[in-house]
């Protein structure tokens, strides 16, 4: 499971919780999911706060591919290792 902020849970709508990064729970959307789960061809996400879906049991059937830019992870890793504020660090994977 990912580490970092997420903004709310079914449980606790709303509410942190840290469960998912911040950035990659801003992108969830239902008609997404919706429109995803029609497919049957693989499905590409594009760079590492696209992922919110890589692992939902609706999708298990379809081949999953994350695509990653300027090796988001060393990026991220980067970012929060010259930073000292916590709110700026809620956006790392």
């Amino acid at each position: 499971m990912r580490k970092g902020l997420l903004l709310s849970s079914p449980q606790r709508p709303g509410r942190f919780n840290f469960q998912e990064p911040y950035i990659v729970h801003s992108r969830r959307n239902a008609t997404l999911l919706k429109n995803l789960q029609t497919g049957s061809g693989p499905v590409l996400f594009e760079g590492l706060h696209t992922t919110a879906y890589l692992d939902r049991p609706a999708l298990q059937h379809r081949a999953r591919w994350v695509r990653t830019h300027n090796i988001e992870h060393d990026y991220y890793l980067q970012l929060a290792g010259h930073t000292t504020s916590f709110v700026r660090r809620v956006f790392i994977p």
